[in-house]
């Protein structure tokens, strides 16, 4: 039930507009692709560009860095080569779909530029195929395609240039590798109200976007870990917990917790969980490891399991450069590394922040419009 391509913009103008860059940001589980598309996009707007956003969901972050977004109804075989994902359309005459095409159909522009992070959207990437739009990916670090252009070449040809995040200067084919990405705050104000002077232990604890399957248990080891930490240091915490905008279950706090604890579902992007933290738990998502770096947090690092991410590997090259501890997900674990990490001389690890994003941007920008197949 696929939407004819229109060859002509068939929206009304008001005078002229911009050149586009249009993008789908996936919003199943957590916040990574938000965070880095937002990035991009950021960058893309000081040159210039418009932004247009697809969701199937609304997602608060980048309504927050004012982009625009378009909710499409999710459905089964969304997304090209990754069957393992169904939005669980049952519809048998495939409305969802349909719709999902006839929405981006009505957006898009014949002068878009479309640009992809990780995962492709089929009626997106079908669309810009049809109109012979320059098309762009983002290439994080899959278990499950070690050869980003390879993959491209053989499912979506259509993708002009693949971007591998973390190999600057590595070209491979249509693959060129860039700096990491990471998302520029809009401010940075501390989400603590606590007198500095009082001895109180200062812990953030973060579980990213929360939807993930061990977001609970992880948050419960987190809790509990603290908890035991305070115990064996005889010090009193004060704990501020972002469990994520997909967390749907329930926030474990446990029983004598020497002090205040707050809790909230996100954090925006003009509040910072790392400024005035004395020390961090969280999982080691691309995201988070970018942060963690900028920020030089100490921070108790819990790889989180994951179906196409090696969080542990990430960590432990990250463990490197960065003050971070890993552990494992269970109380006494985490309540070990918090009491080594407070006890090791602080040392300023903040690395300058990498500039994928503006360079993702520059190539990008460079996908003229004249230039098509």
């Amino acid at each position: 039930m696929r939407a004819e391509h229109r060859s002509a913009d068939h929206r009304p103008k008001k005078g002229i507009m911009k050149q586009r860059v249009v993008s789908f940001a996936w919003n199943h589980q957590g916040l990574g692709h938000a965070s880095r598309l937002t990035a991009v996009h950021s960058e893309l707007r000081k040159l210039g560009f418009e932004s247009q956003f697809f969701v199937e969901h609304p997602q608060r972050l980048i309504a927050d860095y004012g982009f625009e977004q378009v909710t499409v109804p999710p459905h089964a075989d969304s997304l090209i080569g990754d069957d393992w994902w169904s939005a669980g359309d049952t519809d048998s005459t495939g409305s969802r779909r349909g719709l999902a095409e006839r929405i981006v159909d009505y957006v898009m522009r014949p002068s878009d530029i479309v640009l992809h992070d990780v995962i492709l959207y089929r009626p997106l990437y079908d669309w810009a195929v049809a109109a012979g739009l320059p098309q762009a990916l983002i290439s994080r670090a899959r278990r499950d395609r070690p050869d980003p252009a390879a993959w491209v070449a053989g499912n979506a040809p259509g993708v002009r240039q693949v971007y591998l995040l973390g190999k600057p200067g590595e070209v491979t084919g249509v693959a060129v590798g860039v700096p990491d990405v990471a998302r520029e705050p809009l401010d940075e104000q501390a989400v603590w109200d606590v007198p500095d002077a009082d001895g109180t232990i200062k812990i953030a604890i973060s579980a990213a976007g929360g939807g993930h399957a061990d977001a609970e248990p992880f948050l419960a080891a987190a809790f509990e870990g603290v908890r035991r930490f305070a115990a064996l240091t005889d010090t009193r915490v004060s704990v501020f917990a972002v469990c994520g905008p997909y967390f749907k279950g329930a926030v474990p706090i446990p029983p004598g917790m020497p002090g205040d604890v707050r809790v909230a579902p996100y954090l925006p992007p003009t509040s910072s969980l790392y400024r005035d933290s004395d020390l961090v738990v969280c999982h080691g998502g691309y995201n988070t490891a970018q942060e963690l770096a900028r920020t030089g947090a100490r921070a108790v690092a819990v790889p989180g399991v994951r179906q196409l991410d090696d969080q542990r590997a990430r960590l432990a090259a990250l463990s490197a450069v960065a003050n971070i501890v890993i552990a494992e997900p269970d109380a006494s674990a985490i309540a070990k590394a918090l009491t080594v990490l407070r006890d090791r001389p602080t040392v300023d690890h903040r690395l300058a922040p990498p500039s994928g994003a503006a360079d993702i941007a520059g190539l990008v920008a460079a996908l003229s419009t004249t230039d098509r197949p």
